[in-house]
């Protein structure tokens, strides 16, 4: 091969490869504007908007950023669609490594009706080559993340398209989980939500699920992973911290219960079930001037919250103010009378006057309602002791 003729070969196969870097990106961009009619970028050079260096132009709702880094061959699109089907997201995945190849295997099967050079011809195969080693290699999930010049990552085209196809069989299991959860079954949701997160398939809905799931099955240490869990997606709010709280604190472990109450307040100041949560964990450590104060702070936040008017009644009986609490008990009572806490504190109230008959029959019923409602069995052990 003359010496012109090798260059005019190799520079030719490193314009081949910008090509189908190029028609990779718009095979992705026309199908995305065409079904969504959104903005949508192609990247030439970069894995987002460059730092330094970078053209921009514009037709319509396509945006193309150019840098000279395209010259190495790497590219990019996006759009500012959000919703796309599946079906649509398919689509627009798989135009990106179709449309090179189609263009290639068309350009190379109808020039060779023709009479071309053998440089030329020889071109136009390898862009075929190219073209299909692109193809295969996008379309081949690879797990390794690009990272994205935002600081993001995203994955190749392969991996994508086996995400949304995953998509589909989890999302069955995602709704049969929140019809467990909505019929009552627990142990049902708790399995199938277990399912989603041992397939990495997660967001901060299945972890909040599997947290309530837990607690109504009173299943604390799964609570306290779930619901930390909870707290690791940027979307997190004050009923997230709340339900930290609640396992902690139904685990014994108060301080770090009051910490989340304190960081579910930081979000939502007044918020009489952090507030009524605090005080219950303060009166559990002992601290009974801090937890009356707390508790009466939920009160005047929401004078109809039974819970805080039984758990400020339980310091009262603590401390020794029995009047003052009996009016605390009667006001829970009538806001709820379907709480084990308020008969169990009856319970104690009556125990602590020395009525052990009437602190029986209070105590009692709590265990009915909940076996587990705390002190209760002791309670009723010192009042069934005549």
């Amino acid at each position: 091969m003359k010496t012109i003729d090798t260059i005019y070969f190799f520079f030719g196969l490193w314009m081949l490869r910008n090509l189908v870097v190029l028609l990779h990106e718009i095979g992705h961009a026309v199908p995305t504007l065409l079904l969504t009619r959104q903005k949508t970028t192609i990247f030439l050079g970069s894995y987002g908007i460059p730092t330094k260096g970078g053209r921009r132009f514009s037709i319509g709702k396509l945006e193309i950023w150019f840098t000279t880094d395209f010259l190495w061959n790497t590219g990019m699109c996006s759009s500012e669609a959000t919703d796309m089907s599946r079906r649509d997201q398919i689509i627009q995945t798989l135009c990106g490594p179709l449309l090179p190849l189609a263009i290639a295997t068309a350009v190379f099967f109808t020039a060779g009706r023709f009479a071309i050079s053998g440089v030329t011809l020889g071109l136009l195969f390898l862009f075929l080559v190219i073209a299909v080693i692109d193809t295969c290699y996008n379309l081949l999930p690879r797990e390794r993340p690009v990272r994205l010049t935002d600081g993001t990552t995203t994955f190749n085209d392969g991996k994508q398209l086996q995400q949304v196809f995953r998509e589909k069989k989890f999302q069955k299991i995602y709704r049969d989980g929140i019809s467990a959860f909505e019929t009552g079954d627990y142990a049902r949701a708790l399995h199938l939500f277990g399912i989603l997160v041992n397939a990495d398939y997660t967001n901060i809905s299945v972890f909040r699920l599997l947290t309530y799931a837990a607690l109504a099955l009173r299943r604390h240490e799964n609570v306290k992973s779930w619901a930390e869990r909870t707290l690791e997606f940027d979307e997190v709010e004050a009923n997230d911290y709340i339900n930290a709280g609640l396992a902690h604190s139904r685990l014994e472990e108060m301080e770090q219960a009051i910490a989340y109450y304190d960081k579910s307040l930081e979000l939502l100041p007044g918020n009489p079930t952090s507030l009524n949560n605090k005080g219950y964990s303060l009166a559990e450590m002992g601290r009974f001037e801090q937890a009356e104060a707390v508790l009466s702070l939920a009160i005047a936040a929401d004078a109809d919250y039974a819970y805080p008017h039984n758990n400020r009644a339980y310091v009262k009986i603590m401390t020794g103010r029995f009047e003052s609490a009996l009016s605390d008990l009667e006001k829970s009572m009538r806001l709820d009378d379907s709480n084990a806490f308020v008969y169990r504190n009856f319970g104690l109230y009556y125990l602590k006057n020395g009525n052990k008959t009437e602190a029986l029959r209070f105590l009692e019923k709590a265990r009915s309602l909940n076996p587990e409602t705390e002190r209760v069995d002791l309670y009723l052990q010192e009042a069934s002791q005549f």
